[in-house]
């Protein structure tokens, strides 16, 4: 399917689930928790261990994790949505409590991540094995023809939705040898209130890669895609979703960015 009709595919998506992550080169030990993104983290919280015998800082050094403050560069593991990467990871608190006089404690760890990848295992934000991405942009579909057609006939309105999306242009960069495509995606829903449908037009630019490239590399190419569409709107088209390929893998890129919406300044 060109767009994955379940939850948390958003660049902004904000949701909390029970998860279980692991070091790639470690995978035989793995640490349960939470992953919650909100409106400005990406945080996995490790769940709470119990230790009679050592104190709250020994049992955050023996959890293994993290040594030092040093970065993690990426975790695999899973979640309801399937198969989950977090990428770039600080070690930024500890929540629990230590009651010295007895020489108890409980103590988990939380991570912040710079980006949550669902549905594949990345080795690394710089790994090289990904083959093409997609992206979707708000607002960006005003600017469009629509999949869909509409025609009056003598005693009745038909309304066309085609099975397969509209390919608007497509073009060959020769001198970087990557294949840059957009096309209008029809999207007919039901609602769950009624026996109403709605169908809407959604375009997305495909790029694809003549060789593997990272996951950095394509998210370099959604940023000038997102300047490129807002000196041709005048106004800042952000992204709204982002998908990256490596065969007949796919994954949603989900990430913490500040971007708004304002018309666009030229001068800048």
């Amino acid at each position: 399917m060109l767009f994955r009709s379940d939850k948390n595919v958003r660049l902004d998506s904000k949701f909390s689930v029970v998860s279980a992550f692991w070091k790639p080169n470690a995978a035989d030990v793995v640490y349960t928790g939470t992953l919650k993104i909100d409106n400005r983290f990406i945080t996995f919280t490790t769940a709470p261990e119990y230790s009679r015998t050592i104190s709250a800082t020994s049992l955050t050094s023996a959890m293994g994790f993290i040594q030092d403050g040093q970065r993690i560069p990426v975790l695999h593991g899973f979640t309801e949505d399937g198969l989950c990467t977090l990428c770039q990871l600080d070690e930024i608190d500890h929540p629990g409590l230590k009651h010295t006089g007895l020489g108890q404690s409980i103590v988990a760890t939380t991570y912040q991540a710079s980006a949550c990848i669902n549905g594949m295992h990345l080795g690394s934000l710089n790994e090289k094995c990904l083959n093409s991405a997609r992206y979707s942009f708000e607002g960006l579909s005003k600017w469009l023809p629509k999949a869909t057609s509409e025609t009056w006939e003598k005693d009745c309105i038909v309304l066309k939705v085609p099975f397969t999306e509209r390919e608007v242009f497509a073009i060959g960069l020769l001198e970087s040898r990557i294949l840059v495509s957009l096309k209008v995606f029809p999207e007919l829903t039901s609602s769950k209130s009624d026996v109403s449908r709605q169908s809407r037009s959604i375009p997305y630019i495909m790029v694809e890669s003549s060789e593997n490239e990272s996951l950095d590399w394509y998210h370099d190419i959604g940023n000038r895609l997102e300047n490129f569409f807002s000196l041709l709107s005048g106004a800042s088209l952000a992204i709204e979703t982002m998908f990256v390929n490596r065969g007949e893998e796919c994954g949603s890129v989900i990430e913490k960015r500040y971007n708004k919406v304002t018309r666009f300044n030229a001068l800048d």
